[in-house]
């Protein structure tokens, strides 16, 4: 139930969302085959401070692209190394390059420094000084929801392996 003020209770924000989705239309929202749109959103404190973001993008647009588009972000992401790096940054926020490489652990300074690369060339991460690395802001909620969205796919799987 929604208050004069138009509050939306803890568990009520779903409709609210559910329900302008439900009411999209036109071509960037159906395309004859594919309809309807994936929100996310979020707002949080990580290690860069306040964070708060939503976007909204068309399915037939998502379905439409080539499995090539996503692809390289999702391999660069799918490296244990990597991931962990983005999770110690938003935990962190900015870390020089030691103090991540020991946060790290067992990791030599070559591949260090590749992982680190990769995040750099996806913009994911930046060098706002010298040695000093953080997650660019605009990127922690959309990180944070792909670990969202893996913790869900990841609980399906374990209901499927446990049958």
């Amino acid at each position: 139930p929604h208050s004069a003020r138009g509050e939306v209770g803890p568990g009520d924000i779903d409709f609210v969302v559910l329900e302008r989705l439900q009411n999209r239309s036109g071509e960037l929202f159906d395309d004859g085959v594919a309809k309807g749109s994936v929100v996310y959103a979020g707002s949080a404190y990580t290690g860069n401070g306040a964070v708060t973001w939503h976007v909204e993008r068309p399915v037939p647009g998502l379905l439409n692209a080539p499995a090539s588009f996503f692809a390289p972000g999702l391999a660069v992401l799918g490296h244990p190394a990597r991931l962990q790096m983005m999770m110690i940054l938003l935990r962190n926020g900015p870390l020089g390059s030691q103090e991540l490489q020991e946060a790290l652990g067992g990791s030599s300074t070559g591949q260090f420094y590749h992982h680190l690369k990769e995040l750099q060339r996806l913009k994911l991460v930046r060098q706002p000084l010298r040695g000093s690395y953080e997650v660019d802001g605009r990127k922690a909620i959309p990180l944070l929801t792909l670990l969202a969205t893996v913790l869900d796919l990841r609980e399906e799987m374990d209901v499927l392996e446990d049958e």
